[in-house]
């Protein structure tokens, strides 16, 4: 009987589970295999799912174990003790002279603006990178000093992948009634489209395409090195970094990606940048091949010819094992004698990408 009960409830519990990740609407939509199979020219799709160009594991094996230990086990500095310096600023001071005005907006979200043209890049203003509103990494205090109601009308909202902490359900549907136009690797439309966008609103791309809106705007996609999923379906939509190209400026966007040659590749084929917003954080011995250490993101900026950089993807959700602050202490020390200019503003700071300034080490006094 006693065994009848446990078996019972484990079986409960897992049903549940399922029926929640196939029914919540956080979860995004069911991407159609055969049409990301016909439309998928450049990235690499066999098996009902893509690849990464070059075959790495997600996990070095035998890792889990190890990895629960540590998550469990507790390591000091993972999250800081006060709160992150943020400066909220309005949004109507409309760009002059061709300029570009640009806000890091906390993770890898990034707010950019010229006279004509709006862009918002993977916005995530909950206050969580999960499925689940009370568990899973929560934003760091101060971190979160907008929310999309604080954001203006958008022109476009452009995509790197699906994961939690690039995609956010709730800021989507908060803001996609004040967005005209969504650019977005393949298959994350099909999330959008359950999430109540118009699917005439959705752009979708392979590895190496490209989407133009008049003489000063343009993007390509281009590879990265990751992996995708939030129904259970690994890798059923597409991971991808971007080249924007904006008032004649040309800006990289790397979303998520582990160091490998395709950053040569990019930077050989569309470089030289002048600045590269670039992951230096969660990276993590267990996981070697799907993010980079900071030594790995200074190599991945020289392979794409990056003249200015801005280390995104730090400072706002305990993601790996390392101390909040690793991320950028060790670029910093990386770049300090490269000549390379590091952009480092606090969250919401605007500032003008043409403009030539030294930005503060905000994180050197917070523990």
């Amino acid at each position: 009987m006693v065994i009848f009960l446990v078996v019972s409830t484990v079986v409960l519990i897992v049903t549940v589970i399922v029926l929640f990740i196939q029914l919540a609407p956080q979860f995004g939509g069911i991407p159609d295999k055969k049409d990301l199979q016909n439309r998928a020219k450049n990235s690499v799709f066999a098996d009902g799912k893509f690849h990464n160009a070059i075959r790495v594991p997600m996990l070095l094996p035998h890792s889990v174990p190890k990895m629960l230990r540590e998550q469990f086990g507790g390591r000091a500095g993972r999250v800081p003790r006060v709160a992150i310096p943020s400066s909220v600023e309005p949004f109507d001071t409309v760009p002059e002279n061709g300029n570009i005005h640009m806000r890091w907006l906390g993770h890898s979200t990034i707010f950019i603006q010229t006279s004509r043209l709006t862009l918002l890049i993977d916005p995530v203003f909950s206050k969580r990178a999960s499925p689940v509103k009370n568990t899973g990494p929560g934003a760091f205090k101060g971190t979160t000093p907008y929310r999309p109601e604080n954001i203006p009308n958008l022109d476009y909202i452009i995509l790197s992948h699906d994961h939690f902490d690039h995609l956010d359900y709730q800021s989507i549907k908060q803001l996609h009634g004040k967005t005209r136009h969504f650019l977005v690797p393949l298959g994350v439309e099909y999330h959008l489209v359950r999430w109540g966008v118009d699917p005439n609103k959705i752009s979708s791309f392979d590895w190496w395409e490209s989407y133009a809106d008049g003489d000063d705007f343009a993007v390509n996609t281009v590879p990265a090195q990751h992996f995708t999923g939030r129904r259970g379906r690994s890798n059923s939509t597409l991971w991808c970094s971007w080249i924007i190209n904006l008032n004649g400026k040309k800006l990289f966007f790397n979303g998520d990606s582990g160091y490998s040659p395709h950053f040569r590749e990019t930077g050989a084929r569309s470089g030289p940048f002048d600045l590269t917003m670039i992951e230096c954080g969660a990276y993590g011995d267990y996981w070697p091949y799907m993010h980079m250490k900071p030594e790995e993101t200074y190599r991945a900026h020289c392979d794409l010819g990056g003249e200015m950089m801005m280390p995104i993807h730090w400072a706002k959700f305990n993601l790996a094992f390392h101390t909040w602050k690793d991320p950028i202490e060790r670029l910093s020390a990386i770049i300090e004698n490269s000549g390379i200019a590091l952009v480092t503003p606090v969250i919401g700071e605007s500032f003008i990408l043409s403009e030539k300034r030294e930005f503060k080490k905000w994180w050197e006094k917070i523990n």
